[in-house]
């Protein structure tokens, strides 16, 4: 199994759906499962790939990915080239998709793609190679992106996170915030894995050395001001 994430309530309730990504099937175009307990086991309900402009490629590796909060999954596909609109191609830009799950007609729709904010994309960003969420924030690792912030401070694949927030007013996720560590460093890959609980993030870097040995690190970011 390439990827899988249980719910984040594995201790409550929320204990029947599991959502398994498969970003290699279909010539790397790649897929999610999203498996429902039922009786005795775990029974496949529903097989989810992006629809829209140019949102299927033929190497996107969708479901490389995967989280699940309540009713609400993303998925991410770091070899995504098309932004939130569908348009402004850029190799392995990567992005990432929201579904929620339909109470009426019980399967999982589509309702939004997340990517870069404008000129903050680049070729090989590998957005959507992680994701986490709670209700109210998602947190989207890129850990190909070289920039602190759109076109500054390049130190080559150096890695970032972006935040979005829930806005009941649109109704939407809107782009909050692009996160990179106080200490970059080249090719640390600083957003190969994510998580998030309540207003704290906590973001991997897996290529972090210290000049002579692969070590690893973490950083840990705290929301300050909510209001």
């Amino acid at each position: 199994i390439p990827s899988c994430d249980w719910s984040s309530d594995v201790c409550s309730s929320d204990l029947s759906t599991v959502v398994i990504g498969a970003p290699g099937v279909s010539s790397n175009k790649g897929a999610a499962y999203i498996y429902q307990f039922a009786a005795k086991d775990f029974q496949l309900s529903q097989k989810i790939v992006p629809t829209g402009t140019n949102a299927v490629g033929s190497s996107d590796k969708f479901g490389s990915a995967v989280s699940i909060k309540n009713d609400m999954i993303i998925v991410g596909a770091p070899n995504q080239n098309y932004d939130s609109t569908g348009t402004n191609g850029l190799s392995q830009a990567g992005a990432a998709w929201v579904f929620v799950y339909d109470d009426l007609s019980l399967v999982w729709n589509q309702v939004q793609k997340l990517s870069e904010d404008g000129t903050a994309r680049n070729q090989g960003d590998a957005l959507g190679t992680s994701c986490a969420s709670t209700d109210s924030y998602l947190v989207v690792g890129a850990p190909g992106n070289s920039y602190t912030d759109y076109s500054s401070n390049y130190v080559a694949n150096a890695g970032a996170a972006y935040v979005w927030f829930w806005s009941s007013v649109e109704n939407n996720w809107v782009y909050s915030q692009k996160i990179t560590p106080a200490k970059r460093a080249t090719s640390a890959a600083f957003g190969a894995s994510v998580a998030i609980d309540g207003t704290t993030i906590v973001v991997g870097s897996t290529g972090y050395t210290d000049n002579s040995h692969m070590m690893g690190a973490i950083s840990i970011f705290e929301l300050q001001n909510n209001s």
